[in-house]
Order: structure tokens, then C-alpha cells, then sequence
């Protein structure tokens, strides 16, 4: 923003200036002047005059929106602001906006309960262009009930069946097979059969031989025969 004035210009402007300040706040007589509201109040200083406080005009401004019977969402809508802002303002200030459940008068409540006979909720909100959720307060305010959503059709009681007969068969216990597993056990893998070749002797455990014989310390490639290949002397160690 350029705030650089030439020289003279508010000795030239300085009775407009206080004819402004009476009806205008510092802010707005920055933007009209097209400066900086600390150069508005230094002249304002100088002129030992003072410009309309913003929480009057604030004030005025909302008394005038309140007169017009709009309520607290429309001021907001028109502000730009929220309505827990406006609210916040307006008990800042001492004022009031209309109760919107004065603007509904009896014979508009009625239109409002045969229309429900017949509408849900959210043909309500269209037909009156209301938001949904305002559709609804309005509703539970008033103590009207919409036509639900879909026809509900009460459903006739199913018939008793005839008790079940018992008979002695229905208590005699049922032995079932236990369950077979979903995975095959492990079997054990068959061990391949050793061949020797014909040169090796392999000897093989005796189970017939008493464990205190002596054994022969031969060393003839021949195959053990029980009976030959034993000794009278003492077991080699």
C-alpha cells in the first residue's frame, strides 16, 4: 500500500478529514485517504478531533440488521462470518435477534403437520428450501412426525409348529469316527538297501552269541560261520 502523500495534502483536505471523522471510523477513513490507520489518527491528533469508535458503528450497524426481523443465520450469511461469531457480537453489544419460533404461526404449523403427513424429512427441507439438519429441529420443536422413508408392513406371526416327538433312538448316542486329519502323517522313507561289493566282508551282529564268548581274531576274508570261527582261548579285546 503507498501511503506516501505529496506535500500539502492534508493541510488541503484537513476540513474534509473532520467532516469524515463524524460519521466514519479510523479504518474507513484509511481506506478512503488511502493511507495507514496510524497516519488517520496522527492527523485526526493534530485536528484535536476524533473520528466514530468502530464498536459504535459496529453496534448501529447490527441494531439496523436486527430491526429488518432477520435472523442470526442471515446475519451471518450477509457478515460473511459464523453464527457463533454473530451470536458472540451480539452479547458484546446488548442486542437481540427475532425468535424464529415466533415467526411460525399457528396456521403455518398446521400447513407444516399435513404436509408431513404425506413428505419425509427431506422433501420437507426441499419443498421450503430449508437445510435438512434445520428440517429436523424444526420438526422436533414442533412434535411432528414425517411419513417414514418406506411402508412398513407389519408382518403376520409365523404358525407354532407341533412339538417334536422323542423318541428313545433320538437319545441312544451316535459313535462316529474320530476325525481324520486334512494333512497326510509323515511316513517313514524307505532306507535303500546297502550292496557291497564282493571283495568286502561285512559282519553282522550274531543275536545267538552269548556275550562272555571269545571271539576269533582270524583274519581270513571268509564269511563268519557260527561254530568254526570261535576259540577256546580268551576273548581279543
Amino acid at each position: 500500500m503507498t501511503t506516501t502523500k505529496p506535500h500539502g495534502y492534508w493541510q488541503r483536505n484537513a476540513q474534509l478529514l473532520r467532516d469524515q471523522a463524524k460519521t466514519m471510523t479510523c479504518k474507513e477513513l484509511a481506506t478512503a485517504h488511502h493511507a495507514t490507520p496510524k497516519q488517520i489518527r496522527h492527523q485526526l491528533h493534530l485536528l484535536k478531533t476524533t473520528c466514530k469508535s468502530a464498536k459504535l458503528a459496529r453496534y448501529e450497524h447490527l441494531s439496523e440488521l436486527c430491526k429488518k426481523q432477520l435472523s442470526v443465520r442471515q446475519i451471518a450469511e450477509l457478515e460473511g462470518k459464523t453464527t457463533s461469531a454473530i451470536y458472540q457480537e451480539l452479547k458484546l453489544h446488548g442486542l437481540s435477534t427475532i425468535n424464529t419460533q415466533l415467526r411460525w404461526t399457528e396456521a403455518a404449523i398446521a400447513e407444516l403437520t399435513e404436509q408431513a403427513k404425506t413428505r419425509t424429512a427431506a422433501e420437507l427441507a426441499a419443498l421450503r428450501q430449508f437445510e435438512l439438519k434445520y428440517m429436523y429441529k424444526l420438526l422436533r420443536r414442533f412434535g411432528i412426525k414425517t411419513r417414514p422413508h418406506r411402508t412398513v408392513v407389519p408382518r403376520s406371526p409365523k404358525p407354532k409348529a407341533a412339538p417334536k416327538q422323542r423318541t428313545a433312538a433320538a437319545y441312544t448316542p451316535v459313535l462316529r469316527k474320530p476325525a481324520q486329519p486334512a494333512y497326510a502323517l509323515p511316513q517313514p522313507k524307505p532306507q535303500p538297501e546297502i550292496i557291497w561289493p564282493t571283495h568286502v566282508q561285512v559282519q553282522r551282529i550274531a543275536t545267538c552269541i552269548p556275550a562272555n564268548a571269545p571271539l576269533c581274531t582270524s583274519t581270513s576274508r571268509k564269511p563268519l560261520v557260527l561254530g568254526k570261527n570261535f576259540c577256546n582261548g580268551p576273548r581279543a579285546i
